[in-house]
């Protein structure tokens, strides 16, 4: 999938990516039960052409959100910003 939305991006554009944290699996916060809906940025970066990117934002922010119970819990959203080189 990576590798499609890569090929999409010009030279000189941008590769935007933001989704859940495979951390939010282990939370009691409810989340899709599907676990390769889950990933980081590492491991969008590693399936690009290391040449051709440059890595802008990998990062997990955390964010504060309530469980089933209303307990409060940290979830980590990925992001990962990287533009194609000209």
């Amino acid at each position: 999938m990576f590798g499609r939305l890569a090929a999409a991006v010009t030279r000189g554009g941008t590769l935007l990516l933001v989704a859940h944290h495979p951390s939010d699996l282990e939370t009691t916060v409810q989340r899709p039960q599907h676990p390769d809906w889950f990933f980081t940025g590492d491991e969008i970066a590693a399936s690009l052409d290391s040449q051709g990117w440059d890595v802008i934002t990998n990062a997990a922010p955390g964010r504060v959100a309530r469980d089933p119970e209303g307990n409060t819990v940290t979830v980590h959203d990925s992001v990962f910003r990287a533009r194609r080189r000209r």
